[in-house]
Order: C-alpha cells, then sequence, then structure tokens
C-alpha cells in the first residue's frame, strides 16, 4: 500500500529543461565551449554529481573544482531569471489534489535550492499539497556528491514509513537508482532532464509521460479499481 510518494522537483513537477539547457549552454560558453548543447544532447549526457556533467565535455577535474564557484554563480544566476517563467508540468495539481484526497503524502526531494522550491510552491498555490522539501540549502552543495538518498533515508526513519509504502518519481535515473537501493517503486516521467532511452535502460517500475498518469499507477498499487475516484 502507497503511503507517501517522493517527487523530483527540476524536470518532474517544474517544466525546466529548457531553462536549464541555456544555463548549462551559458556555463559552458564561460569555460570555453563554443558549441552549445541542445535539448537532445543535453537529455542524452546529463549526470550528476554535476562535475562529472562537465569532466565529461572535456574539462579537467582539477580545473573545474577550481572554477566551482563560478561555474555555480553562472548557472544559478541565468538559471533563476528563466526558470522563474517555468510553470508546472502538466496534471501536476491535479494529481497532488489526488493524492492528498486519497490520504497519501506527498514530499519534494531534489538536487535544487529549498528556498527557491519552497517560494515557487507558494507562487503555485501549491505548498499545502506537500508535508516537506528534501533539498539542498546552497548552490554549492551539490557540485561534489549526490546526497539525494540519505536525505530520503534519513527522513523516512525518522517518520517510520517501510520502503514498500513509498514511492518515487523522478525524471533521471537517479531516482530509479535510489528506489531500487531503498526497495521502493520507482516511477520515471519523460520530457524531463534525461532521454526515454536512459530511462529505459534503468528499469523503473513503470514508466508515464503525464503527470495525471500517476494517479492510474498507484491505484494499481494500492488496489484501487480503475474506475474509482477518492475516499
Amino acid at each position: 500500500m502507497i503511503k507517501l510518494v517522493v517527487f523530483d522537483w527540476n524536470g518532474t513537477l517544474l517544466a525546466d529543461t529548457r531553462a536549464s539547457v541555456e544555463s548549462v549552454n551559458q556555463v559552458l560558453k564561460k569555460l570555453g565551449r563554443a558549441e552549445p548543447l541542445s535539448a537532445k544532447k543535453y537529455r542524452a549526457t546529463m549526470t550528476l554529481p554535476i562535475l562529472e556533467f562537465y569532466a565529461n565535455y572535456g574539462f579537467g577535474r582539477d580545473y573545474l573544482k577550481k572554477s566551482s564557484i563560478l561555474i555555480q554563480e553562472t548557472f544559478h544566476g541565468h538559471y533563476e531569471r528563466r526558470a522563474a517563467k517555468a510553470r508546472t508540468r502538466k496534471g501536476a495539481r491535479k494529481t497532488l489534489s489526488w493524492l492528498k484526497a486519497n490520504g497519501i503524502g506527498s514530499i519534494i526531494l531534489s538536487n535544487h535550492l529549498a528556498s527557491a522550491i519552497s517560494l515557487r510552491l507558494e507562487n503555485f498555490r501549491l505548498a499545502h499539497l506537500f508535508s516537506e522539501v528534501l533539498a539542498n540549502p546552497d548552490i554549492h552543495s551539490i557540485w561534489k556528491e549526490k546526497n539525494k538518498m540519505r536525505k530520503l533515508q534519513d527522513y523516512l526513519a525518522a517518520k517510520g514509513f517501510a520502503p514498500g509504502e513509498v514511492m518515487l518519481v523522478g525524471d533521471s535515473t537517479e531516482e530509479i537508482e535510489i528506489a531500487k537501493h531503498l526497495g521502493m517503486k520507482s516511477v520515471a516521467i519523460t520530457d524531463g532532464f534525461y532521454s526515454p532511452r536512459r530511462l529505459k535502460s534503468s528499469s523503473p517500475d513503470f514508466i508515464i509521460g503525464n503527470l495525471s498518469d500517476l494517479i492510474g499507477v498507484v491505484k494499481k498499487s494500492n488496489g484501487i479499481p480503475a474506475g474509482k475516484k477518492k475516499h
């Protein structure tokens, strides 16, 4: 029985892929790469921690470490302005409202800034649909390590959720890997930061293209008849 759905933020709840691609290209330009990445190339190569992503484009790790502040400030300086115009992905409000109406909790697990996410949730009038935002305190936290799994482990332990009661939804292979490691259900959503091929190769439990499809996934997992709406 699913009692908690954990959502990634960027590319999953927020339709900000284009903003991220443009911001990465600003960084690559600053580092000396003239050729910008297309959205297709970005989805085929994006990886975390972000240092590894830039290293895969030929920049030395020592150079990247020395340039980390410049890189992060360049990215976020452009991203925040661009992403301010981004909206939630189609079906987000409907799905989140359905989960709450059916007594299923929702939290956010993200590599992004906690303060920025909370502000956007208030602006979207969605804050009341989440019980927690697990994210980073500053723009440099994600530079060298992946810490989403540790955050989620600590949260679940504190709240007493069993792995079989939790479903993790994301647009990258990272969420799929976390779900598998922790023994919970994984749902991959396309049209985010990773290509469908990369998502499929990680073998998530479910793949969806619209957040509204998650309602059917949860119903199936909880044994709720397809035609049944809410309690």
